[in-house]
């Protein structure tokens, strides 16, 4: 478990590139697999949007996943983003606002992660934290 949560920010950057270069390519797909409804007008634009900001977040935060690092601004964004998104991608699973097979499953992914960079954040505090 300690290894799978020293890497969790890693894994994390490999999750938003893996969603955000479909969305680019292909958003109508990846949405209807979420949410289980076609893109309305300007959606496709705005998935692609979404894409090119998983890529960006993912890159950016890939030099922070070492696991030696200290704890950046960069691996706190992407352990928010992962909470939140977490929080969200469940409330609409569970709300029936989203149909799609991949909501609730990509919810628990992200929320598995969250809880694993917030376990490592807190690791890394306790042991930086002079005696």
């Amino acid at each position: 478990m300690t290894n799978l949560t020293r890497h969790s920010t890693r894994i994390s950057c490999l999750v938003e590139l893996s969603t955000g270069v479909p969305l680019v390519l292909v958003p109508g797909v990846v949405m209807t697999l979420l949410f289980g409804s076609p893109l309305s007008d300007g959606g496709d634009q705005l998935a692609q949007l979404f894409g090119a900001a998983l890529i960006g977040l993912g890159i950016s935060c890939w030099s922070a996943s070492a696991p030696d690092a200290r704890p950046s601004s960069a691996r706190l964004g992407l352990m928010l983003y992962n909470l939140t998104a977490a929080l969200f991608l469940i409330g609409f699973a569970i709300t029936g606002a989203a149909q799609g097979l991949m909501a609730g499953p990509a919810g628990m992914l992200h929320l598995v992660l969250g809880l694993l960079m917030l376990l490592d954040q807190s690791r890394s505090a306790a042991q930086r934290k002079p005696m």
